[in-house]
């Protein structure tokens, strides 16, 4: 049980809070909410936006990094 509790410790924040797919699901999400209210803004996502920006950007994928919306 230890050994788990130590392995827990050993995964990055990127790794334990940045899901490619649930950050897409959660744009998807906002984009949605956001046709309805104008106003919407998911201010707490936006440092999850910044980290999927920055996993394109490792991968090469500039254009879609360019592309993207910027608050």
């Amino acid at each position: 049980m230890l050994l788990c509790w130590c392995a827990c410790f050993s995964v990055t924040f990127e790794e334990l809070f940045s899901n490619i797919l649930a950050i897409q699901c959660t744009e998807v999400f906002e984009y949605g909410i956001s046709l309805g209210c104008t106003n919407f803004v998911l201010s707490s996502f936006h440092l999850f936006k910044y980290l999927y920006l920055l996993r394109l950007v490792d991968y090469g994928l500039l254009e879609e990094v360019r592309r993207a919306q910027v608050i």
